[in-house]
């Protein structure tokens, strides 16, 4: 359990970090995340024990911790909880970086970044993603007996 759990963290460490230091990317974030937690979980168990959903879900829970202790680590003070009060009541920011180098009208409302409801709007939007990606993550390494 230690195999999954250690690389799950590490991964979640540095994605916090990326996240505070070049922007929050909507889906692709979603996308590395939930299929980064099913892979480590996946390969790692596959060759001790037969692998079983909770593990990719355990993974994605542990990578998820990292990522905030990550987020956390990255800020000058380490407050990831406070700032994401600061963000939600709109005081604070965050870069959005997939939106913001569109160009025109879009790229120039997104360009300073996110608070508030659009920031729980784009947050919402990735989770819905982080959980269809996870279980097309958690289908890949699902075997069937016999093969």
């Amino acid at each position: 359990m230690i195999t999954i759990l250690v690389p799950a963290l590490l991964t979640g460490l540095m994605l916090g970090a990326l996240r505070y230091w070049i922007g929050f990317f909507v889906i692709g974030h979603a996308l590395f995340a939930a299929l980064a937690a099913t892979w480590i979980a996946g390969c790692l168990t596959r060759s001790t024990t037969s692998f079983r959903p909770w593990h990719g879900i355990l993974a994605a829970v542990v990578l998820l911790a990292g990522e905030a202790v990550g987020f956390g680590l990255a800020q000058p003070w380490f407050d990831p909880l406070g700032w994401l009060v600061r963000v939600v009541s709109g005081d604070t920011v965050e870069y959005l970086f997939g939106i913001a180098l569109v160009g025109g009208t879009v790229g120039r409302n997104f360009q300073m970044g996110v608070g508030g409801g659009f920031w729980l709007l784009f947050t919402l939007i990735d989770l819905i993603f982080f959980l269809l990606f996870m279980m097309i993550g958690l289908n890949t390494f699902v075997y069937r007996e016999g093969e």
